[in-house]
């Protein structure tokens, strides 16, 4: 959460600690109250869906590049493998070719989908020149973990993306219902100082701060009389 965020936050709790304590008795100051509440409650609830977001983000990316680079070194392992039998059987020709290690993510995983679909149809070749049994199956589900990994990377980015937009909004809106109950309150204590002051502390965006400790005055001891005086 941004810290312009934060502070409009910071002002509505004190605001409507303020407003709980002196109640108003005009009409006008129970929708005003409510709104207030409700962007409160929605803020607070956007804050943990940002928060999630950015960890689910975070993870599915990392969870991503480990995927990238266990698929990269098994690709790896099947070019050689296939270069290796297509010295003999002109039926591996052009059909492998490992993608580049910084292709787009989506370039990487349908150039590895067409190599693994190819090497489907030449497993038993690709087998008895060194390959392994499984490394194909295995190619196969990294790449729907890769998959995985890059829609739940969109996920937590749409949703804590979209958590700022809107948390940006109701910052706005809790300083329009903010102004409005200060205009009530201003006429309200026009004629009580102390109440108009305590009501500008709690609406202060910056916040009330704390005085600084004074260091104490030593009064300067009076000279000793000389003796014998």
């Amino acid at each position: 959460m941004r810290a312009e965020i934060r502070r409009k936050l910071a002002m509505a709790m004190r605001v409507l600690d303020f407003i709980m304590g002196h109640p108003g008795t005009d009409a006008s100051y129970g929708p005003i109250v409510t709104r207030l509440q409700q962007l409160i409650a929605r803020a607070d609830a956007l804050a943990e869906q940002e928060r999630n977001g950015r960890v689910s983000e975070s993870g599915a990316l990392k969870r991503r590049r480990q995927l990238r680079a266990s698929v990269q070194s098994q690709l790896q392992h099947l070019v050689y493998v296939a270069r290796s039998a297509g010295r003999s059987d002109p039926a591996f020709d052009g059909k492998f070719t490992s993608p580049r290690a910084k292709s787009p993510n989506k370039t990487f995983i349908v150039s590895a989908r067409a190599m693994v679909a190819a090497a489907v149809l030449l497993k038993d070749q690709l087998v008895a020149a060194g390959l392994g049994e499984t490394l194909l199956d295995s190619l196969s589900a990294e790449l729907n973990d890769l998959d995985s990994a890059t829609a739940a990377a969109h996920g937590g980015k749409a949703a804590h993306v979209g958590a700022r937009a809107e948390l940006d909004a109701i910052g706005d809106g809790i300083v329009e219902a903010v102004t409005i109950l200060d205009g009530l309150n201003r006429e309200r204590f026009k004629d009580d100082q102390e109440m108009l002051a305590a009501w500008a502390s709690a609406r202060n965006v910056a916040g009330p701060f704390p005085p600084r400790p004074r260091t104490p005055v030593v009064p300067t001891p009076a000279p000793e009389p000389p003796t014998g005086a």
